[in-house]
Formats: structure tokens, sequence, C-alpha cells
């Protein structure tokens, strides 16, 4: 309510008041007064409102500006006055008071929002160890991760139902699958080919949580390998199983090594056991003979039993002959005085079974992709290989073939090669091939004793060399003596 309002008013109290004289019109100078606190307005301009009243009324009332009137025209300001006092203490203490309570509910606030800043800084560095620990532990998830999918050894996830969930990629290679999709999904199981053996892999897993073993492994098209295989069952922290882990290592290479150690080891053993029968044999054999010789130069030639006398000679000396062969089996290391010239070596033996290559209607066609070639081997020892393959490769090859023998020289390794014109090595006899008193020849040139691949075999090695085959059915065989290059073998 603005001041001149207020002014008019109060006026219109006093004037009431002069003409009545009624509470009420005192109960209006107090309404008054408490609508002057709530217009805001200031004590000072209280006796301006009042005079102001004052001067209204004598204009209208001149009688009324006497002593007496002025006495009289107190009570309407006495009673504004009080109202306007009693509001204006009641709002200062209401005033006071909510001051008081607004400095306690600041200080609550204060001390609240200390707390509380207190809490969200602490929890603020637990979050960031938090976050510290989760980048950590994902972190180290992500080199786990990596680890099991660069590792070599092929590693497989299956569910609890045993579907795969992941291969890395050595389990993709080793299974011969291009795309990890092709994988998940199917049963690990699958990768057994004999499934009773998976059945009690994963008996052994939910037994004792854990197998490591060797296992027939089948890919997906069908060919078989040898493998070691190490699976646990993977358990949480309240020890609840989760999954399946397997990991597989191809040991196919391993076993074959393994296999032809100990092959190798036995025939060496029999080869030994052989040489040490021929040398017990050739001592009285010796003596036989010698006392044979004489013998048959005491019966005259036109004796009539003359001619047993070389029947008995052929004998003996087809007798020293499988001896001398036995002996050949066990041939330690051989000590080379100076390097054979393969070349010279080779026409040599081509030459000396001319006749028997005529004879079986066989040519032999020597090629020589490295004519000065030397090995560091005894040249009587490598005469006697190249004489059993070449001797062998004509007797496989049909009238009418040609048997190639040559040399070559291929980056560390330099060898010489025979190859047939025959129908191929049966799968069945390849493993046999190398074994002594083995052979598929009922009468060759050999003898049919089989002794001949096993005694090439058995030189060979004792030299630092191999000799291996490659043999397909209808197209013949090819033979191949492999040697370390001479620089090498210096080094």
């Amino acid at each position: 309510m603005e001041l001149g309002t207020l002014k008019e008013t109060y006026a219109s109290i006093l004037q009431r008041f002069v003409q009545r004289g009624e509470e009420k019109d005192l109960a209006a100078a107090a309404r008054l007064g408490r609508c002057l606190v709530e217009a805001d307005v200031p004590p000072e301009e209280i006796a301006e409102i009042h005079q102001h009243g004052i001067r209204s009324l004598a204009e209208r009332r001149p009688d009324v500006v006497s002593l007496h009137w002025a006495e009289r025209l107190s009570a309407p300001l006495m009673e504004m006055l009080m109202a306007y006092g009693l509001v204006f203490r009641r709002w200062l203490e209401e005033r006071d008071q909510a001051q008081q309570q607004l400095k306690k509910a600041y200080a609550t606030l204060e001390r609240r929002v200390r707390k509380r800043t207190a809490q969200l800084a602490r929890a603020n560095k637990q979050l960031q160890r938090e976050v510290q620990e989760r980048k950590a532990v994902e972190r180290m998830l992500r080199i786990k991760e990596f680890a099991i999918s660069s590792s070599i050894s092929a590693t497989a996830m299956a569910d609890l139902e045993g579907k795969i969930t992941y291969a890395n990629r050595a389990f993709l290679a080793l299974w011969r699958y291009d795309d990890p999709r092709a994988v998940v999904g199917r049963p690990l199981a699958a990768c057994w080919a004999d499934r009773g053996e998976a059945v009690r892999f994963r008996d052994a897993l939910d037994r004792h949580g854990g197998w490591t073993g060797h296992m027939v492994a089948k890919r997906r098209d069908g060919s078989l390998f040898e493998a070691h295989v190490s699976g646990s069952l993977v358990r949480d922290d309240r020890d609840v199983p989760q999954c399946v882990m397997a990991c597989f290592l191809d040991i196919s290479e391993q076993r074959r090594a393994e296999r032809l150690a100990q092959e190798t080891e036995r025939l060496a053993a029999i080869g030994h056991m052989a040489a040490r029968v021929a040398h017990e044999i050739n001592n009285p054999l010796a003596g036989v003979m010698n006392c044979f010789r004489l013998i048959k130069e005491a019966v005259p030639k036109d004796h009539r039993h003359y001619q047993f006398a070389g029947l008995i000679e052929k004998e003996l000396l087809r007798i020293a002959g499988i001896v001398r062969q036995m002996g050949d089996l066990y041939r330690p290391a051989q000590h080379v005085t100076r390097p054979t010239a393969v070349a010279q070596t080779i026409r040599e033996v081509v030459a000396i079974l001319e006749p028997f290559c005529r004879e079986r209607e066989v040519r032999v066609e020597v090629d020589l992709d490295a004519p000065h070639l030397c090995l560091p081997v005894p040249e009587p020892s490598l005469r006697q290989v190249l004489y059993n393959l070449l001797i062998n490769a004509v007797e496989a090859s049909p009238p009418g073939k040609t048997v190639k023998i040559g040399a070559f020289s291929a980056e560390n390794r330099v060898g010489i090669s025979v190859s047939d014109c025959g129908g191929g090595i049966p799968e069945e006899v390849q493993p046999r091939l190398f074994e002594p008193f083995f052979t598929t020849k009922a009468n060759g040139a050999s003898g049919g004793l089989g002794l001949g691949l096993p005694t090439c075999k058995n030189i060979v090695e004792s030299l630092g060399g191999t000799l291996d085959f490659r043999t397909q059915a209808g197209r013949g065989t090819v033979f191949r003596i492999v040697f370390p290059s001479p620089s090498d073998q210096k080094g």
C-alpha cells in the first residue's frame, strides 16, 4: 500500500473517531498500525501520517484544534503505534528466531556438506582404485586372451554340455578350419577318433577336475593324428564348474621319431647279433673251405663223384657270401682318408652291372647334375650301396624300361638317387623294408635273403647320411642317399 493511501486511510479513521468515538475506530487504527509494519513503513513516517490526518481533520472541523481534542485524538495514534510496535517487535523476534534457525540450518547443512564431501572424496578415491584395478584386470585378461590366442598349443573351450565356445588359431590350424565360426557349437568330443575315449576324458574331468594323456585325434577331413591332450574343468571362486578347457599338441612327428628310433635300435641290435653270429661262423667256415680245397685237389677229375666237389664248393661260397652280408649288417663308423668321386663310382658300378641289365632288357640312364661331386665316404662302401640299389631297381623294372641313377647337390645337402619303373612298394611292405631277413623276392641276384637294403641303410647311416624312399603304385620307387654337404661337415 502506498504512503499517500495510508495517510488518507488514517485521516478517515480520525474523522470517524471524532464523529463517533467508538472502539471500532480505535481497532481500525490498530489494524492500520499492523498494515504499516507489513507495508515496511519506517517509524519516522508514522508522525507524518498522524500530522497529515490532523491537518485534514482541522480543515474539515476547525473546532477540534483545541487542547482537549488534541488529547482525545492521541488515542488512535497510540493504538496505531502500539499495534505497530507489537507487530514490529514480533517481526523482530521472528526475524531473530528465523536468523537463529537459519544459522542452525546453515551449520547443519555445512556439517552435512563437509561430511558428504568427505564421503564423496572417499568414494571417489575408492572409485579411482576400482577403475585402476578394473583396468589392470582388463589388461591382464587381454594379455591372457592374447597368450591363449597366440599359443602354439591348440586350445579350445567348451560349455558344460560339451559344445565348443572358443578355439585359438593353433586349434583351427591343427584341425584345418579356416573360420572360427565353423568350430563354435561343434561337440568337443568330435576331436577324438574314438568317442569312447572322449567320454572317458570328460568323466575324468568330472571326477578329478583334470586329465592329461595321449589320444588319437580326428580332423574334419577324417585324417587321424596322435596328440597330447591336457584338460581341466574350470571353476569360479565359489567352486562352481563353468566350462571345460582342453589343450592339444600334435605329437605325430615325435611318435614317428620315437618309433623310428626304436626300430633303428632294434635293427642295430639284430645287425650286431648277426655280425657276431657271422664272425663265429666265419672262422670254422674258413677252416672247412681250406680243408675242402685240399680234398678237392686230392680227388681225380675223372672220379665219378668229382662233380659234387664243384657243387660243394659253390654252396660253401654261397654260405661265405651270406656270412659276409650278415657281417655287413653291423658296420661301425668308418674313418675316411680321402673323398670319393661320385660320378666315377656311379659309372664303374653301371659298367659292372651292364651284362645283368642287358640280360633283364633294362636300360640304365645316368644323370649327373653335379658331375664333380665328391663325398667324404669310403669308396668301397659307396660302391656296395650303389650296387645293391641298382640291382634292386633293375629287378623291379619290367623289360624295356629305364632305371635312372643320378647325383644332386641342393642347398646344404648332397646325394644320389636311384629310381625304377616298377609297380611301387605295397603299403603293407613299406614299414618292414629295412628289416633284416625280410624280403619279397623269391629268387633274385641278391639271393633273396633280405639283407641288401638293411646293409645299405646301415652303411649310409654309419657314415652320417640317410637312406629313404618314395614310392607310388604303378609308377615306381625312388631311393635317395643324402649326406650333409662337405662344407657343413667341416663347419
